[in-house]
């Protein structure tokens, strides 16, 4: 809001986050445009998961604001009761912590953290896409690549158009 009165203008990549900055900011009075991030066609073709694929994967930025560390506990919580691997891909702010994470919570020989790659090659390293972002955008364009999706409750309702109770998220993100 500061910065309001030096603003031109404001591109969103999806209409989604233009209607949560309206939410916490407020309406902008500049010209604003949504301008969705570029991808082909051939982008949203499926991806078969590689023969020694993880349970997991995560595709996205290290930092705090995409969840990876409540996936990393949720991964400890489900080694309580069985086998799960995970394979973290991305690079970031905080790819050391959540690394340390992994290690604190007896997860070094279930996770994996390759690095930075095309998110089509980090899909064929899972059988489930673990979407535990605190406000993602791009949970629709993931989906249409095929696979499984796991993702917070709140976002599995957001993203589906859902405005039910929790309960009702297992079902809508099924």
């Amino acid at each position: 809001r500061a910065l309001a009165h030096l603003t031109d203008a404001i591109v969103f990549e999806s209409a989604y986050a233009a209607c949560v900055f309206a939410e916490k900011v407020g309406r902008v009075s500049c010209q604003s445009r949504v301008v969705h991030n570029g991808l082909a066609r051939a982008d949203f073709d499926p991806v078969e998961p590689d023969t020694d694929a993880a349970e997991l994967v995560f595709v996205g930025e290290l930092r705090r604001l995409k969840g990876v560390d409540v996936l990393l506990e949720a991964i400890a919580m489900v080694r309580r009761q069985r086998k799960c691997r995970a394979v973290i891909v991305g690079d970031g702010p905080n790819a050391a912590a959540f690394k340390a994470q992994a290690t604190s919570l007896g997860l070094a020989d279930a996770v994996r953290f390759p690095g930075a790659m095309p998110a089509r090659e980090g899909f064929r390293l899972g059988r489930i896409l673990a979407v535990p972002s605190r406000a993602e955008s791009a949970l629709c364009r993931a989906g249409r690549c095929g696979g499984g999706i796991a993702c917070r409750r709140d976002e599995c309702r957001r993203h589906s158009g859902d405005r039910g109770r929790d309960e009702d998220a297992p079902r809508t993100a099924r």
